[in-house]
């Protein structure tokens, strides 16, 4: 026999992803047999043998067989679940490559001695076992009827290949050209193993009060951050403070990109692009506002724990800078002592908190009222964000609470003018 026929030769590979995960060589005794394998075995000393003849002849040698296998994939470090399945896709005829040697002598019973590969196995989707859909395949997963899609292929409409037998056979490329060139969907891809794939991508999200806005958040549904650039500087060159444009247009914008994911109306890898270039236009707004004086009174803030927002920490950031403080991002998802201690350490007359995520609310009230007590009375406390609404205010302790970055501003100048005298 040929080395390598079983692969050659092998249907299941085909359509399996096949991973090697142990490799093992076995020498196992082979039961008294009688007839045509006991002649076989006389008539030819070495030859490759179908496991699967041998297990349905003596279930006690497959389940031997079969605790090996669970021992190797042990040894291995598979799974009990990925043993199971492993065990079945071997066990199939020609699903595993190996070379067996049976052999008889005077003395020993027929043995069998092999190597084999024991494989972790997993199907891939239809579509990339099969690669022509059916009219009917299509039908179901378009939601129309099987006469429409054949009259479709019949016109030309659909680009169709025949079988020997004359039957029409839709490829996936053609699927795809006649989707993309007609505006039709699929209503559902899992029919014929493709991926669910949201069926807008949308670039205009509504919502936006002026057409800078809409034109911010346009863009950044597409990713151009060359015209999400040029309104943000437009908004600043028509007479908004920097922070004041971030906040009409930026957090516009991603509060409109976050209702559109929540729809599916976005792809989520929008939105951490959109959140990425919204994080460069900040940090450029912020290089340009230069260095702070020296005596300029220290601010520090971030977000707590479980808030894994920067946008708006780092918003606040820019409108403190903006206005003469020295205002120092901690970042985000801190534990709130953190920022008791960067207050310390920075003599810090102000402390902001943005909370836009609260995964356990009670244990954020009592922290946050522990940092309050414990920055005494020379140090104020700001708190905002999207999830502070008019129950958990009522039991937090803090010097301001802002509904907005010019709310924020105004406040923060006040206190400015309060240290300065």
């Amino acid at each position: 026999m040929k080395r390598g026929r079983h692969l050659d030769q092998n249907k299941h590979l085909n359509v399996l992803d096949v991973h090697i995960v142990h490799v093992v060589h076995v020498v196992i005794p082979l039961p008294p047999v009688k007839g045509n394998l006991h002649y076989r075995l006389h008539r030819k000393k070495v030859f490759d043998w179908n496991l699967r003849h041998v297990f349905s002849k003596n279930i006690r040698f497959f389940r031997c067989f079969s605790t090996l296998l669970e021992l190797a994939g042990l040894a291995a470090g598979l799974q009990f679940g990925v043993l199971s399945e492993t065990i079945q896709d071997i066990c199939r005829p020609r699903s595993w490559q190996h070379r067996s040697i049976l052999r008889r002598n005077s003395s020993l019973n027929p043995f069998i001695s092999f190597t084999f590969c024991l494989l972790q196995t997993r199907k891939k989707p239809v579509a990339a076992r099969l690669p022509h859909f059916s009219p009917k395949q299509i039908a179901n997963s378009m939601q129309v009827s099987e006469s429409s899609v054949k009259r479709w292929c019949d016109r030309g409409v659909i680009p169709t290949v025949r079988t020997i037998g004359g039957h029409r056979r839709i490829t996936l490329d053609g699927l795809q050209q006649f989707l993309r060139e007609t505006g039709q969907t699929l209503v559902h891809p899992e029919a014929i193993g493709l991926p669910s794939l949201c069926q807008c991508r949308r670039t205009e999200i509504p919502g936006a009060k002026d057409p800078e806005q809409r034109s911010f958040r346009s863009a950044l549904a597409e990713g151009d951050e060359q015209t999400c650039r040029a309104v943000l500087r437009a908004r600043v060159a028509g007479g908004a403070s920097r922070s004041e444009a971030a906040e009409d247009l930026i957090a516009d914008a991603m509060h409109g990109l976050g209702e559109a994911w929540d729809c599916k109306e976005i792809d989520i890898y929008q939105e951490r692009r959109a959140c990425d270039i919204c994080q460069r236009l900040m940090m450029e707004m912020r290089n340009e506002i230069g260095p702070v004086s020296a005596d300029a009174p220290v601010a520090v803030g971030g977000s707590p724990e479980d808030d894994h927002y920067q946008l708006p920490t780092a918003m606040v950031e820019l409108a403190l800078r903006e206005i003469g403080w020295n205002a120092i991002n901690l970042g985000s998802n801190l534990p709130l002592d953190s920022f008791r201690q960067a207050a310390h350490d920075q003599n810090a007359k102000l402390v902001w908190l943005s909370v836009s995520a609260l995964e356990d609310p009670a244990r954020f009230i009592v922290a946050e009222n522990r940092l309050a007590g414990s920055l005494g009375e020379q140090v104020s406390l700001f708190v905002g964000g999207r999830v502070i609404d008019e129950s958990l205010r009522s039991k937090l302790r803090y010097t301001a609470c802002c509904g907005s970055v010019r709310e924020l501003v105004q406040l923060a100048g006040m206190t400015q003018a309060g240290i300065r005298r």
